[in-house]
């Protein structure tokens, strides 16, 4: 994270973002990264990283919806999974319709019981 946030606040990856990013490949027995990677570059280099290095954490979700890319991967995923379907009862028992998903899931729903007891909350995230 130390190497993400390096590369964003500075429009480029500084000395500490390479140092950080390299102690994970390191550890994990990985070539190191090429010097001299531009902010898009390095950024997605973080986020492959992320996907390898955390791929059982349940934190790619988070990741996804930080870098605004959360729907569209989720919906791009539908028709592979559509693909692999043998179940008899069609649509609606589905796994692939559990991925095709609108904005609204960028957020969690507050729960009735937090908003009856906190009236300054006076109306629930977008799309719940």
């Amino acid at each position: 994270m130390i190497a993400e946030a390096e590369n964003e606040a500075n429009n480029g990856p500084t000395p500490l973002a390479y140092e950080c990013i390299q102690k994970v490949r390191s550890r994990a027995h990985i070539d190191s990264l090429p010097e001299g990677l531009n902010v898009d570059q390095f950024r997605q280099a973080v986020k492959d990283e992320r996907a390898m290095e955390l791929c059982f954490e349940y934190t790619r979700r988070f990741d996804l919806i930080r870098w605004g890319e959360y729907i569209t991967s989720m919906n791009a995923l539908a028709p592979r999974a559509q693909l692999a379907e043998n179940w008899s009862g069609g649509d609606k028992y589905s796994v692939y319709t559990f991925f095709q998903i609108t904005d609204a899931y960028n957020y969690f729903p507050i729960p009735n019981s937090e908003m009856a007891v906190n009236k300054a909350i006076t109306k629930n995230n977008p799309g719940w």
